[in-house]
């Protein structure tokens, strides 16, 4: 089963809307405390499952401009620098290429 992921905000206003459950024993002193297990049940499954991908993380490959018209080269999917300078493309935090989108952190 792939895992499905939701904002934690929504979970918290879940639980501060659920039904609260405590009994006591001896003299008022509290035993059991909790939240009524449908309410909570329901009010997750009402939470819309967040849109959210795998961060994949990559480095520039240089080459030695003698050897590559495009001495930049993602990592992960190969993406080349044609239009972008290499001081340009070094500040972006991913590859600009839109089926990749790396996250451009990984120490080499």
């Amino acid at each position: 089963m792939a895992e499905k992921y939701i904002k934690l905000s929504d979970v918290k206003d879940v639980l501060a809307n659920a039904g609260r459950v405590t009994e006591y024993i001896y003299d008022g002193y509290e035993s059991i405390s909790g939240y009524v297990i449908d309410d909570v049940d329901d009010g997750l499954t009402e939470i819309p499952i967040a849109d959210v991908a795998p961060v994949v993380h990559a480095h520039w490959i240089k080459y030695d401009v003698d050897i590559a018209e495009h001495p930049l080269h993602c990592s992960v999917c190969g993406w080349s620098n044609h239009h972008i300078s290499n001081r340009e493309i070094e500040n972006f935090g991913f590859c600009p290429n839109p089926k990749c989108g790396a996250k451009m952190d990984e120490e080499i």
